[in-house]
């Protein structure tokens, strides 16, 4: 695709020409445009909504602030409710404290995998793997 035919594309998704996507080099715009367009605006593996709120945890965990802004408001366009953004959020909060935490501890990630291993294992014979 040209330069031109992904501007167009653009457009036609944000109504408008963002100024993120004219700062992309050359080199990489139809690949970037390409997987924005694949990962972003289509239902894949993940609904678009779900994909949304994920990147909205993200987003928060590493403080980004324009990532937050268009995922929370991308998650609210694709039917998230207030309850699910917040959620979100503190999942992010959620990951990005626990990794502060493990790091802190001096668990090594072998012993953490074994214990989770031993967890799992257990959960599935409870049948409580949709639960956890």
């Amino acid at each position: 695709m040209t330069r031109e035919q992904i501007y167009a594309e653009a457009k036609g998704a944000f109504g408008l020409l963002p100024a993120f996507i004219t700062r992309i080099p050359d080199s990489t715009l139809e690949y970037d445009w390409g997987t924005i367009k694949a990962l972003l605006f289509s239902n894949t593996a993940l609904p678009i909504k779900d994909k949304n709120l994920m990147c909205l945890a993200v987003a928060a965990s590493q403080q980004d602030l324009y990532c937050v802004y268009f995922f929370r408001g991308a998650a609210t366009l694709a039917g998230a409710t207030e309850d699910e953004l917040n959620e979100a959020g503190r999942l992010g909060m959620l990951i990005a404290g626990f990794g502060t935490l493990f790091a802190s501890t001096g668990l090594t990630h072998e012993e953490f995998r074994k214990e989770n291993d031993k967890a799992f294992e257990y959960m599935r014979q409870q049948g409580q793997q949709k639960a956890a």
